[in-house]
């Protein structure tokens, strides 16, 4: 049987990743918008695939954000 192994990151890497603060990363594993997996003993770790799920959904929410703008920037609310 073929193992595979995934790149693990502690959560000071991975906030260096994301190019975000620790307290932040913390927040949002508190608030289950990106939840850490935990070791046996309780400390935060992310994986690869993690760090590949959050930037497609930030490239997804920043392209719905754009469309948003293009819009309104193109098509202006008459009073």
């Amino acid at each position: 049987m073929e193992q595979t192994t995934q790149k693990i990151y502690n959560i000071s890497q991975f906030a260096q990743l994301l190019q975000i603060s620790v307290p932040t990363l913390r927040r949002w594993d508190r608030d289950k918008k990106l939840p850490a997996y935990r070791s046996p003993s309780n400390g935060r770790f992310y994986t690869h695939q993690q760090y590949v799920d959050y930037l497609r959904h930030s490239r997804m929410s920043f392209t719905v954000v754009e469309t948003l703008d293009e819009v309104k920037q193109n098509h202006p609310v008459r009073p």
